[in-house]
């Protein structure tokens, strides 16, 4: 996965603070029950442990994130920044709570954090003006900024931003700081987040969403939650092999309540991946119709020649008798080769592909809508490497592939399948998947 954002960004600028900035309060918070030490010659920064095991901790404000991590050299403001803190004081199990200090009118989104996804989070807020947050160091698992020994990294994000406003959620992942974005609230009313990860290493994600945010988002029945990726343009596709969501229960997190929230109830999704793709991942609502058959899918891809690949698709879907295509947005994924329409009274796809047209038409014998479409012109060979569609030589028979369709609609419902194909290519000419 592709990374756009840092959740930790280790900083030890000295800042000027006002109103809504969050602090840290070093002298009241802990590794392991013993109190961070200030460092004189660096205001702002705490220190942890003497001699060898010495680490360091600080953080400032970043826009509108409190940015905070570790580090293992001392901030001389010359040396280059160690994240890894394995064998020092703050090794991974180590326990700390870090105190903090904010304005009280401060509307606290959500707070993320690359620690120990097994040993759980609290928050606690002591008033209006002050709240800590514990939790373990971990030792982050492989990704691709490589393998640390044991890291932390924390944003506690106040912006006035709707799609970061998690109602007080708290995330948690094991992966490196470098490697995991922070979480977005997109207007569909998901959380999504992209990380880097590395093909056969299972990584864990873990959000204690607020009710705050849950009904917001109408996830009124969690336990049905499912986990998904998407493409930039907002469709849904149920999770593949190598990703695993499990709604945990109910847990708190929190003792007291955030400016304007109320965080006393929190459930607990945790996503787990080990099958890594170019796709955000995502925990909301999905709508899927299980009745959805594609009978004719075919896909050409020419290497020889830019803007010349195409596709053909028809599938059946139950839409309902009483399903209106009057204005509706219909987009088509096929396996990261997106296309939008805007469908007509008669179901004739107008306007917004530049790639073809489409058609969406009921039988009533059947009760159900065939959606046909054909597109061409397109520079699909990028997205569709993922599927196996490849500029090599394939044995004559060819090889099977697996293309992963989506069909979503703009009133919310949307169908997915991983259809089952032969490809057939000739190394810088041409292939054909059907």
């Amino acid at each position: 996965m592709s990374t756009t954002l840092r959740l930790a960004i280790f900083c030890v600028a000295t800042a000027t603070l006002a109103n809504a900035d969050v602090t840290w309060d070093i002298t009241n918070s802990t590794y392991n029950g013993t109190p961070f030490a200030i460092v004189e010659t660096a205001p702002g920064m705490g220190q942890a442990g003497s001699g060898s095991t010495t680490a360091y901790a600080g953080g400032s404000m970043d826009g509108s994130v409190f940015h905070m991590g570790f580090q293992s050299n001392p901030p001389d403001g010359v040396s280059t920044q160690n994240d890894d803190v394995a064998g020092t004081a703050l090794d991974a199990g180590t326990q700390i709570t870090l105190a903090f200090t904010k304005d009280a009118s401060d509307y606290i989104n959500y707070i993320a954090m690359n620690a120990d996804t097994t040993t759980g989070v609290s928050v606690v807020e002591l008033s209006p003006t002050s709240f800590t947050v514990s939790c373990t160091v971990v030792n982050p698992v492989l990704s691709a900024s490589g393998d640390l020994g044991a890291a932390f990294g924390m944003g506690i994000n106040i912006a006035t931003n709707s799609q970061v406003d998690y109602g007080g959620s708290v995330f948690l992942a094991n992966m490196c700081p470098g490697d995991i974005s922070d979480p977005v609230n997109p207007a569909s009313g998901a959380m999504t987040i992209n990380a880097r990860g590395i093909n056969g290493v299972n990584a864990d994600f873990v959000m204690y969403a607020s009710t705050n945010w849950m009904n917001r988002v109408g996830m009124s029945t969690p336990a049905l939650a499912a986990g998904y990726f998407s493409d930039t343009n907002g469709v849904r596709t149920t999770l593949p092999s190598g990703f695993v969501l499990t709604a945990d229960g109910w847990y708190s997190v929190s003792l007291g309540e955030f400016t304007n929230k109320d965080q006393a109830d929190s459930y607990c999704f945790e996503l787990q991946n080990s099958d890594w793709s170019a796709h955000d991942l995502g925990v909301a609502t999905i709508t899927e119709s299980a009745s959805i058959t594609v009978s004719k899918l075919q896909a050409k891809v020419n290497f020889a020649k830019a803007h010349s690949d195409s596709c053909s698709l028809t599938a059946t879907l139950d839409l309902g008798a009483d399903f209106d295509p009057t204005n509706e947005t219909v987009t088509l994924d096929v396996s990261g080769a997106d296309v939008s329409y805007t469908l007509d009274a008669k179901g004739k796809g107008l306007g917004i592909s530049p790639y073809g047209s489409c058609k969406l038409s009921y039988n009533k014998k059947s009760a159900l809508w065939t959606f046909t479409t054909n597109l061409k012109n397109g520079s699909w060979q990028t997205p569709w490497l993922d599927a196996g569609i490849t500029n090599l030589t394939t044995p004559k028979a060819g090889s099977p592939i697996s293309v992963p369709l989506a069909i979503a609609f703009s009133d919310g419902v949307a169908f997915t399948n991983d259809y089952a194909a032969t490809f057939r290519a000739t190394v810088d000419k041409s292939g054909t998947a059907k």
